[in-house]
């Protein structure tokens, strides 16, 4: 991982990773090490661990899926009261290159008869600003905000 932090403070964190599960786990714990060792860790309520593991989680099981495991390529920087985010990988584009629907879940029906999937994307969607994808050439290209503090607040 390379961290370095940029002419005007901000922390910024790089790494690449083989999309597969137990990479994105690793990644996530020295990504909490490092921010952490620096004091730069974000609330846990800006529930940002759970959003980058979805985002990646999804790289894994469905750009990659049954192909040869290939890289992630991840870009946080740590600002002031905001985590901004940039994946990258060479893996299947989104279906019709563009993010899924956000989906509601009918939370009235029995667990057996809830579908499967499908809300990690909304779950990202409410967690984030400035969600956007595209495709560029060959490379998958996410970028995303997390909001660490009220609107009007700097941390």
């Amino acid at each position: 991982m390379q961290i370095e932090t940029a002419p005007d403070g901000t922390l910024v964190l790089s790494s690449a990773i083989d999309s597969t599960p137990e990479a994105v786990r690793d990644l996530l714990a020295r990504l909490t090490a490092a921010l952490q060792a620096r004091d730069a860790l974000p609330p846990p309520d800006s529930m940002w661990e759970l959003v980058l593991a979805e985002a990646l989680n999804n790289i894994v099981e469905h750009a990659y899926g049954d192909r040869p495991a290939g890289r992630i390529a991840l870009r946080i920087a740590r600002g002031p009261g905001r985590l901004r985010v940039d994946i990258a990988d060479h893996g299947r584009p989104m279906p019709g290159g563009r993010l899924p629907d956000e989906r509601d879940a009918d939370l009235t029906v029995a667990a057996s008869d809830m579908p499967e999937g499908g809300f990690g994307w909304t779950l990202i969607r409410r967690l984030t600003e400035d969600l956007r994808y595209t495709r560029d050439g060959p490379v998958n290209r996410l970028r995303l905000s997390i909001r660490l503090t009220p609107p009007g607040q700097v941390s």
